[in-house]
């Protein structure tokens, strides 16, 4: 039981990590490798670590615990976690694993095997991979082509292949025939690259294979070295015009020794002669130059093997007179003719003569024509002539043609003048030259890709860009491949309507000077006008180029400008030109009192005005940040910015005033905000009244709606019966105009109107506007009339009643219902309004 619990705690320390710098211990193996079905022994020499006293090891393969082993008690105990091995102790120091002989099998190669302490896991073993031996089975050789077909002067690489689990590597030796030629493998010694020698055909290629000093295993194949056959040296054969030539080619066959041999002729790739003996009867002068003799043979994979021998052939054969033919010259150029013949016996002499001008002469083979003109042409003679003895000549001669080309010509051509879109239609005149055959386009200068074939220009739909110089070119071809050409010049001149060059957007800084440039494309040229809106700035005579100069930039010059531009010709165009100042931020309000409650969270807009977008701050009154309170800045347009600031929930110590800094990189803004507890709504103002015949038409500017949404109604009372109508309307923000129209009146009535302003906290009433609708057509004046003096008896009451109280400083109450609503009003001193009460 003791022992069983000894062990028991050392299997537990199996389950802990095994990484580890220690290398205290030696475990070593048997032998350098492995014998499948043979026993194999693993040693671990260890010592006990200062401080313990167990003398005991831990086996692990491939990092999982294999056996505990150790000494206690001077007994040998063990605890095998894999029973398959066997565990012993040497000596206290020395115990061993062995893996037994029918457990050898390749399902240990390559495992990693280490002995540690059983407690002090500092104190192990380096990892030992433990190797299996495995003889060379079998060799091979890739490629497996036996024999081995090699073209001469070819690499060819072969390879040695050994079973794959060969353990340890092969020696591998390599012979050509009887000779060892390993030495030329280099380092890795499973490969050999050969290059095709003749001297190398037949032999055998064998590769030797060996390990754990066992007999050797030898793979080989036998090559086959392809090469050409070989000529012998051919010497030049000199031969007189009309005889016969042979000469016999002679040939060493090579591998194939099968061989084909034929004749060619360098300057002649469609000559050629089969067989080694090359015959040419009654050869001629022109059959002189250069014959080769080729032998080939078919290697196997198709390509040839080819040998050559080049012989030289020289013609022999008498002089002959050289026949002149027509010589073309270009017009004021230079012309030399050279006159030769055979020489005869005794010697000649030449001269030259015209046969249309008797007059004319020269003496010499050759005749010169400097600057030759058109009125040079004709036909010239060459004379050779000897003097015999018996006093007769020996005459001959040849005729030549000397042909003076020279081009057409054009008239000189006007400017056209064309409005764009429309179509010009010109011929150019030309007269032929010689050759006459003449060939007349149009180009245009400055576009090397506009060509018109044929003498007339047809431009239809003419635009802008067609502008320019065109060129009408008559054109003949002589003989030299070269061309006679004569060309004049015609400018169209396109008139057009203006167009403005497109630039992106200029930037500028602040009260910098800022000059906005566009360039003007116009024929004839334009006049420009500069706008703001509706507002002209500027307007500029016959320009090619507009400009607007902003002496002092503002921010709010930050727009887009409009660019006029006419010239006569079609439309009127327009341009935008963009700016954009750089410049400090500007709000809307340099005040913002923000009317809350401590159940509500904080949340109000505003916008400003600044370029580049501005960096927000928050601050508290005495400078500190304050970061409870969220910014978000929309852009509205490019220097107009959105700003919302909210705060979810709020605290009585939230009150106050806060200091909203926009800045960016041309200055800073401080917003002034004010959080105050929410109340009713200030008293709507600047209220107006327009009466009609059946309607009055209402306006007034909103004001603070105490912190809370307000919503508006407008409160209509009949000076004739007493009557009240109620308008209802929702708040489109503080400092807004707010437009209704009040229907349902009656003609010729005087009403009282009121604006009351309400919201969660309370409400607020104006001060009465009364206003008398439009009387209605003269058919009904008698009713109208009626109505109206009772109704201005009425109101006549109402005010005396409401100056009566407020002489008595008593206060007035009126009761309005809207809806299930009652709104009761109270007036007191002087009339001015103090509170409002809601009754359901």
């Amino acid at each position: 039981m003791e022992r069983n619990t000894y062990f028991y705690s050392l299997l537990q320390l199996s389950f802990l990590v095994l990484i580890s710098n220690g290398q205290q211990y030696n475990l070593t193996g048997s032998s350098e490798f492995a014998v499948l079905g043979e026993a194999f022994t693993w040693t671990c020499d260890m010592f006990v670590p200062p401080g313990q006293s167990v003398n005991a090891v831990k086996f692990f393969r491939n990092q999982i615990l294999c056996g505990a082993i150790g000494y206690k008690n001077n007994e040998c105990l063990t605890q095998s976690a894999h029973p398959e091995y066997i565990y012993k102790c040497r000596s206290g120091y020395v115990y061993t694993l062995t893996i037994p002989a029918e457990n050898m099998t390749v399902y240990e190669q390559g495992s990693t095997w280490s002995c540690q302490n059983v407690f002090n896991y500092s104190f192990r073993s380096t990892d030992v991979v433990l190797k299996i031996a495995i003889a060379v089975l079998n060799v091979s050789l890739i490629p497996s082509d036996n024999p081995l077909t090699i073209k001469e002067g070819n690499r060819e690489k072969v390879r040695c292949v050994v079973n794959s689990n060969a353990v340890p590597a092969p020696t591998i030796t390599w012979y050509l025939g009887s000779r060892d030629i390993t030495s030329k493998v280099g380092t890795d010694t499973t490969s050999i690259t050969l290059t095709g020698n003749r001297t190398d055909n037949t032999k055998t290629l064998e590769c030797r294979a060996t390990n754990n000093n066992r007999p050797l295993m030898t793979a080989s194949l036998t090559l086959n070295v392809e090469y050409p056959s070989t000529i012998n040296t051919l010497s030049k054969q000199d031969i007189i015009e009309g005889g016969v030539l042979s000469v016999t080619c002679h040939v060493t066959p090579g591998n194939p020794s099968y061989t084909t041999v034929y004749w060619t002729k360098v300057d002649n790739s469609g000559f050629r002669q089969n067989g080694a003996t090359l015959r040419l009867l009654n050869i001629q002068r022109n059959s002189s130059g250069t014959y080769r003799c080729t032998a080939e043979n078919n290697y196997s994979n198709g390509e040839k093997g080819t040998a050559s021998q080049s012989v030289v052939v020289n013609v022999l054969y008498p002089p002959t007179f050289d026949t002149l033919s027509q010589r073309d010259v270009i017009e004021e150029r230079n012309i030399s003719i050279t006159c030769t013949a055979t020489p005869g016996n005794p010697s000649f002499t030449f001269w030259w003569t015209k046969v249309d001008n008797p007059g004319f002469i020269e003496n010499g083979a050759t005749i010169q024509l400097s600057n030759i003109q058109r009125n040079n042409s004709g036909t010239y003679r060459c004379t050779a002539e000897n003097n015999y003895s018996n006093g007769k000549k020996g005459t001959d001669s040849q005729l030549t043609v000397v042909n003076v080309q020279y081009p057409p010509t054009i008239k000189t051509l006007s400017q056209q003048n064309i409005v764009e879109r429309g179509h010009l239609s010109f011929t150019c005149k030309a007269i032929p030259g010689n050759p006459s055959s003449t060939t007349v386009y149009w180009t245009k200068v400055d576009n090397s890709g506009f060509r018109q074939n044929g003498a007339t220009l047809e431009l239809y739909n003419i635009q802008r860009n067609s502008y320019g110089t065109y060129r009408c070119t008559a054109e003949n071809n002589y003989s030299n491949g070269e061309k006679g050409t004569v060309s004049q010049p015609m400018v169209v001149n396109v008139l057009y309507q203006p167009t403005i060059e497109k630039r992106s957007l200029q930037i500028v800084n602040e009260s910098e000077e800022i000059t906005l440039i566009r360039d003007i494309g116009s024929n004839p040229l334009s006049n420009a006008s500069w706008y703001d809106g509706k507002q002209m700035l500027k307007t500029e005579i016959s320009v090619k180029t507009a400009t607007l100069t902003i002496e002092n930039t503002m921010c709010t010059d930050t727009k887009n400008y409009t660019l006029v531009v006419s010239n006569g010709i079609g439309n009127t165009v327009t341009a935008m030109v963009d700016l954009i100042v750089n410049c400090k931020p500007m709000p809307d309000t340099m005040y913002i009192i923000l009317g809350v409650t401590c159940t509500t969270r904080i949340e109000f807009s505003t916008t400003l005005m600044a370029y580049p977008e501005p960096f927000l701050e928050l601050q508290y009154e005495n400078g500190t940040k304050n970061d409870q309170m969220k910014i978000n800045i929309t852009e509205i347009k490019v220097n107009n910015f959105s700003i919302r600031i909210r705060q979810d929930g709020f605290e009585e110590n939230n009150f106050g005033v806060y200091h909203l800094r926009a800045s960016n990189n041309f200055g800073e803004t401080t917003v002034i905000v004010n959080v105050i507890k929410q109340r009713k709504p200030d008293i709507p103002r600047n209220i107006t009244v327009t009466c009609k015949v059946t309607g009055a038409i209402v306006q007034w500017i909103s004001s603070f709606n105490g912190g809370s949404t307000q919503n508006f109604t407008v409160i209509t009372l009949s000076g004739q019966d007493g009557t009240s109508i109620y308008l209802g309307l929702n708040d489109k923000g503080e400092n807004e105009i707010h437009v209704t129209y009040q229907g349902n009146l009656k003609p010729s009535v005087t009403y009282c109107f009121f604006v009351s302003a309400k919201n969660s906290h309370g409400s607020s009433l104006s001060k009465a506007i009364s206003c008398t609708t439009v009387k209605e057509t003269t058919s009904s004046l008698t009713g109208v009339f009626a109505g109206g003096v009772v109704g201005a008896l009425v109101l006549v009451t109402i005010i005396l009643i409401l100056v009566f109280f407020v002489h008595r400083r008593y206060t007035c109450i009126f009761t309005f219902k809207i809806g299930n609503v009652y709104f009761t009003t109270n007036h007191g001193v002087h009339g001015q309004f103090y509170w409002m009460n809601c009754h359901c």
